[in-house]
C-alpha cells in the first residue's frame, strides 16, 4: 500500500516531498513501532534492529527486484548464519564446489563432533591461559594483557545485548544437549587481533571451530567500493532528469540532493542479527 502511495505522489504531485514527510513517513514509523511490538525478539536482536526501521526496508525492497523479501522478517527474528544460507539477492552469485547434498554430509560430520570440539575448546583455551600467564611470570604480559582486553570487550558487548554471556560446561550442556544426550551446538573461541597498530578486536574464530565449512553460501559477501556510489548517484540523476520530463514545472532548487557517506560503517559489523 505505502509503496503505490509513494510511487502516486512521485510521479503526480508537485509538492511529493512534503506529502511524504507529512503523511507516510510518519504512518512507516508507526507500523515499524507495531511490527516491533508485535514480535518477541532475541534481547541481542531488538538491541540491533532499534535503529533499523524495518518498515521501510520491507517498502524498499518491495521496490527493488531480485531482494530476498524476507530480509526484513529477518530483521526482526533474526538471520540464518550456519548450514545453507539462503541467497539474499544483495551480492553477485557464487558456485558451489559441493552439491547441497555432499554439504549436508560434511555438516553432519561436523555437527557429530561437537562433543570432541568442546574437548577440544578447553583444552586449548587452558593450553592458551597457560602459556600466558607463564611468559607473564617471566616479565612479558603482552599475551596476558591481549586476553584479559579480549574479556573486557566480551563483557562489554554482553551488556550491550549484542551477544549472549559466556557458559562454562555445565551451561553449556544444560541449554544445547537434546533429549537424547546429543550435543547440538559447539563453542567458538575468541581471540584478539591488533587491528591499527595499537587497537584490539575480539573475533570469534570461525575458521578453527570449522563453523566456516559447516556453512553454505550462494552468494559473494563483499564490501562495496567505489563502484557502488557511483552507480547509486547515476540512477539518482537518472530518476531525477525523468522527473524533470514529466513534471517541467518542477525548478532545480526543488530536486532532492543525494548524501553518500560512512555512517553505516559501524552497522556492518553489529546490525545484522543472529540467534
Amino acid at each position: 500500500m505505502y509503496i503505490d502511495i509513494c510511487i502516486h505522489i512521485h510521479m503526480y504531485d508537485d509538492d511529493c516531498f512534503y506529502h511524504y514527510k507529512k503523511y507516510i513517513s510518519p504512518a512507516v514509523r508507526n507500523m515499524d513501532k507495531q511490527l516491533k511490538q508485535r514480535t518477541s525478539s532475541l534481547p541481542n536482536v531488538k538491541q540491533l534492529n532499534k535503529d533499523v526501521n524495518v518498515a521501510f526496508m520491507g517498502i524498499l525492497f518491495r521496490a527493488i527486484n531480485g531482494l530476498d523479501q524476507a530480509l526484513p522478517y529477518s530483521f526482526l527474528h533474526s538471520f540464518q548464519i550456519i548450514h545453507d544460507v539462503p541467497a539474499s539477492g544483495v551480492y553477485r552469485a557464487t558456485d558451489h564446489d559441493l552439491s547441497l547434498e555432499e554439504f549436508c554430509e560434511v555438516y553432519d560430520a561436523i555437527m557429530m563432533t561437537n562433543e570432541e570440539w568442546m574437548q577440544e575448546s578447553q583444552r586449548r583455551m587452558k593450553e592458551k591461559y597457560e602459556f600466558a600467564a607463564a611468559a607473564a611470570r617471566k616479565g612479558d604480559s603482552s599475551k596476558l594483557d591481549l586476553m584479559k582486553e579480549v574479556e573486557w570487550q566480551t563483557l562489554l558487548e554482553v551488556q550491550q545485548d549484542q551477544c549472549a554471556p559466556g557458559m562454562d560446561e555445565a551451561a553449556f550442556r544444560a541449554n544445547f544437549t537434546d533429549k537424547d544426550g546429543f550435543l547440538w551446538a559447539w563453542p567458538m573461541p575468541r581471540h584478539g587481533v591488533y587491528h591499527l597498530i595499537d587497537k584490539i578486536r575480539a573475533l570469534d574464530d570461525a575458521r578453527i571451530s570449522r563453523t566456516n565449512k559447516a556453512t553454505r553460501l550462494h552468494e559473494n559477501l563483499v564490501t562495496p567500493n567505489f563502484e557502488f556510489p557511483a552507480r547509486v548517484a547515476a540512477e539518482f540523476a537518472r530518476l531525477c532528469d525523468e522527473i524533470r520530463t514529466t513534471a517541467p514545472h518542477m525548478s532545480s532548487s526543488e530536486m532532492p540532493e543525494l548524501r553518500l557517506g560512512l555512517d553505516g560503517l559501524w552497522a556492518a559489523y553489529r546490525q545484522v542479527p543472529s540467534p
